[in-house]
């Protein structure tokens, strides 16, 4: 129950890339493609046309004369599709979609009539649920695998971002690149903390439209592998009674486990410092706070700690599935 929870979290952050893509017969793709730029010179792409059909190695017979991709009329589409196969060719780098700056890449199809244009798709649907049931359900379960792709999935769901919001373009190899440094540092975290420490994290989340709160937590052990996540609909309610129901929810786990000593993350400022009584807890959390510090007294060591957003992004996706639960979800 539990791995089939956490994959169906895994597909969730990796379908999410489908705002940045295009549908087709209901199958989510999502990939690059190299093209020439739009405000490139002619005699610009032809020059760079000629060096990618040529010294370049690109294969440019679909681009011949009475071929499918063949449009003399058009030379953005005719050298797009060179710059493209050399693109795929050389390691769909950011160098190899230069060209003397007449290309650049995009997440948007540049197929037009009965060309289609070749990728490498970064996300499918069609095959990426089999994948998952392969990788954890099939195998044992590698707690390292899966905290490899959690942190890769974090990297594309910050590029995808960057993309929608701010219009930076990503190069695969340096998402790849960021997230295998996270994750190398994850166990010097870790390993700060006593070895035998488990640790908690826990978040909300709104539906603005609805004021409708979900709220969830992950409980891990001392090594960093899940032991139980939960996600839970609190129907209308307000952000800091969530935060804390959630964090009540977790501690309640991680004592029925007969666990001893824990680290407590979350986001919210007010409820960890309500916690650690650094702040005169409003009377709407008076109570849920009290159950916290009593449920806290029966561990032999517990440390609440405020954690940035961006670090509490798997409690926070667990959070937002507590909307789709008619009840807590474990």
């Amino acid at each position: 129950m539990r791995t089939s929870f956490l994959l169906s979290l895994l597909l969730l952050l990796l379908l999410s890339l489908a705002t940045l893509s295009t549908a087709q017969n209901s199958v989510v793709t999502t990939g690059l493609w190299c093209v020439a730029k739009n405000n490139a010179e002619d005699s610009a792409l032809q020059s760079a046309l000629d060096w990618a059909c040529g010294d370049g190695g690109a294969n440019c017979s679909p681009i011949q004369s009475g071929a499918p991709c063949y449009d003399a009329s058009d030379i953005q589409n005719t050298a797009s599709y060179a710059f493209n196969d050399y693109f795929l060719k050389n390691g769909m780098t950011d160098d190899s979609c230069n060209f003397d700056n007449t290309a650049a890449l995009t997440s948007l199809n540049p197929s037009f009539g009965n060309c289609k244009m070749p990728s490498r798709d970064i996300c499918n649907s069609d095959n990426l649920a089999q994948k998952m049931h392969d990788l954890f359900i099939n195998n044992p379960f590698d707690a390292s695998k899966f905290g490899k792709i959690f942190t890769l999935c974090w990297q594309i769901w910050q590029k995808r971002n960057d993309f929608v919001f701010r219009n930076k373009i990503f190069s695969p190899h340096v998402v790849v690149a960021c997230a295998a440094t996270y994750h190398c540092a994850i166990p010097n975290r870790i390993n700060s903390s006593p070895n035998s420490t488990s640790s908690i994290n826990f978040d909300d989340s709104v539906i603005q439209q609805t004021v409708n709160v979900g709220a969830g937590f992950i409980l891990r052990d001392n090594a960093g592998c899940p032991l139980i996540v939960s996600a839970r609909n609190l129907g209308k309610t307000i952000v800091p009674i969530a935060e804390a129901t959630a964090l009540r929810d977790s501690l309640l786990k991680a004592q029925e486990m007969a666990i001893q000593d824990l680290l407590v993350e979350g986001d919210s400022s007010l409820i960890i410092n309500c916690v650690n009584e650094k702040f005169k807890c409003p009377w709407r959390l008076l109570q849920i706070i009290q159950d916290i510090k009593k449920i806290a007294s029966s561990f032999h060591h517990i440390h609440f700690q405020y954690n940035f957003h961006e670090a509490n992004f798997v409690a926070n996706t667990l959070a937002n599935l507590g909307h789709h639960c008619a009840k807590p979800s474990f």
